[in-house]
């Protein structure tokens, strides 16, 4: 949990002193209030652990920043390290450069004479189409990150968002859009890119609205940080035309901020008082806690537990941060059938199956037949077998079918 807050309020902090930089110092200090109540109920980087992601978030603003600054260093060091973090930001941030660059290309080659250009279009054009195979082929190489499942963000209406702690914002985000793109202090580059890798990034963390439905929690981030970034710049660009005098657009400010950190604080109440409880059943309780203990204590360390995870994804995705061990989805050995359990076995990694006991419903296969599945740990909380892998394969190498290994 301490790596967790600390990506967190580095993230935060890192988005304000990116506002600072160019918006100024009320855009940056809204931007971090947005930021650090988006946390619990809108991001859901604490509820299902999923540390690298948000790590990642943090190269991707040092990416923007050095690439404000114009240090090619920096961008190439921000771009390995967002990499090695999270492969899945690394490529969304770089479909979003495949994108402006030819934008960028083009508005230059407009001041030239452009027969003498023609085939520098061409080369920009034929790069830009290589540069997408080349993500195409990133996507099939690393199929668990595009899998082809509907997998939606917590919002699934645009209603629901403006209900949420950031909703005040989102219809200011338009409004900081088009005021950012004619910043001429700002680099054109910069600015085409951030204004498409805000455009990208909503469009892809919303694609269940255009019937998609891919991925839509993975990219949802990255639409929260252009909204927050652009949100930010609207609503101040917004108060500063509407009330001239200084003391009440403060006031107004003030309140906005104020209304939405209290709903921010009662979300995440939600979510952290009443664990097991509607959106919180991805939260982890202290005995789960201590199961996840035993496990790194006794377990070998090359062991791959399956886990039903009917608690949400919460519980799969804490497993290996807690226990360094392996882990799977074991909903598909959830079988009363021990026939079906030990062909299964043939083709799967796991070694140990858990079950949370007060939340699921056990398969009656590894009660029935202990001299197969042997219960190495057992309390009011949680049961774990060993899964007899070994068996199951050997047997299948003999031409034995393994389910004649099973007593019922």
């Amino acid at each position: 949990m301490i790596w967790m807050a600390l990506g967190h309020l580095l993230t935060g902090l890192l988005l304000g002193y990116l506002l600072r930089k160019f918006a100024g110092l009320i855009p940056a200090f809204i931007g971090m209030v947005f930021w650090s109540i988006s946390v619990v109920g809108v991001l859901s980087f604490v509820q299902i652990g999923f540390m690298p992601q948000l790590w990642s978030m943090i190269f991707l603003l040092l990416f923007f920043e050095k690439l404000h600054a114009k240090s090619k260093i920096g961008v190439g060091l921000s771009l390995i390290a967002m990499w090695f973090a999270h492969p899945g930001t690394f490529i969304v941030c770089a479909l979003a450069l495949v994108i402006t660059l030819p934008q960028y290309i083009f508005s230059k080659l407009d001041r030239v004479n452009e027969t003498a250009c023609t085939w520098k279009r061409v080369t920009v054009s034929v790069a830009s189409a290589l540069l997408l195979i080349l993500l195409f082929i990133a996507f099939k190489r690393w199929p668990s990150y595009i899998a082809l499942e509907t997998e939606f963000n917590v919002f699934r209406t645009i209603s629901e968002i403006l209900k949420s702690q950031i909703g005040i914002i989102v219809p200011f985000t338009p409004i900081g859009l088009i005021i950012f793109s004619r910043l001429n202090s700002i680099s054109k580059f910069f600015r085409l890119y951030l204004v498409t890798f805000g455009a990208l990034s909503i469009v892809l963390g919303f694609n269940s609205l255009l019937g998609i439905g891919i991925l839509e929690s993975r990219f949802f981030p990255f639409a929260i940080i252009s909204i927050i970034i652009f949100g930010s710049i609207g609503i101040w660009k917004v108060l500063q035309t509407a009330f001239a005098f200084g003391p009440l657009r403060y006031l107004v400010l003030t309140v906005i901020l104020a209304v939405a950190i209290f709903q921010g604080w009662h979300t995440a109440g939600a979510y952290f008082a009443n664990p097991g409880i509607d959106k919180t059943y991805q939260q982890l309780q202290p005995n789960q806690v201590e199961v996840f203990g035993w496990i790194k204590q006794n377990l070998p360390s090359n062991a791959v537990i399956a886990q039903n995870d009917s608690l949400g994804d919460g519980v799969i995705r804490w497993l290996p941060v807690l226990t360094d061990r392996g882990t799977t989805n074991g909903g598909y050995l959830n079988k009363n059938s021990c026939a079906d359990v030990m062909n299964l076995l043939t083709q799967s990694s796991a070694t140990y199956m858990l079950y949370f006991k007060k939340f699921e419903t056990m398969s009656t296969a590894y009660e029935t037949n202990p001299l197969l599945f042997k219960k190495v740990y057992d309390t009011e909380e949680a049961v774990i077998y060993e899964l007899p892998v070994k068996q199951a394969q050997n047997a299948e190498q003999i031409k034995i079918k393994p389910a004649t290994l099973c007593a019922n």
